[in-house]
């Protein structure tokens, strides 16, 4: 859920909120400040300082600019199914390959497992 505080002169402060964790943004650094002073006198809350992660996505500071990733995600799936030392691929797949049925009699894919990499 996305929240907007409008304020004087186009001034706004953007909150996102899932279940329990909040982003706040705006501009002003005190107003920011002043939002989080009364949310703490309100209910039990911790300011954890700035965005670094939030709902599997990673966020880094970079020339003043907030770059969103998801780097450690993709090394931990890589991890999990031991392919830190494969070759990246800009494609997954080579263009204009026509499939074919194998004659060899292969082992059965696991549909819990070929879910579970593909991310479903």
């Amino acid at each position: 859920m996305v929240y907007v505080k409008k304020g004087i002169e186009c001034n706004q402060l953007l909150i996102c909120l899932y279940v329990d964790d909040l982003i706040v943004t705006r501009s002003d650094m005190k107003e920011i400040k002043v939002f989080k002073t009364q949310m703490m006198n309100e209910f039990e809350m911790l300011d954890l300082g700035n965005l670094t992660y939030f709902l599997g996505m990673e966020f880094t500071e970079v020339a003043e600019r907030l770059v969103m990733h998801q780097m450690k995600y993709a090394s931990d799936i890589l991890k999990r199914f031991i392919m830190m030392n494969y070759n990246p691929s800009s494609s997954p797949a080579e263009a204009n390959v026509k499939m074919v049925m194998s004659e060899e009699e292969e082992e059965p894919v696991d549909p819990t497992l070929f879910k579970q990499i593909v991310g479903h």
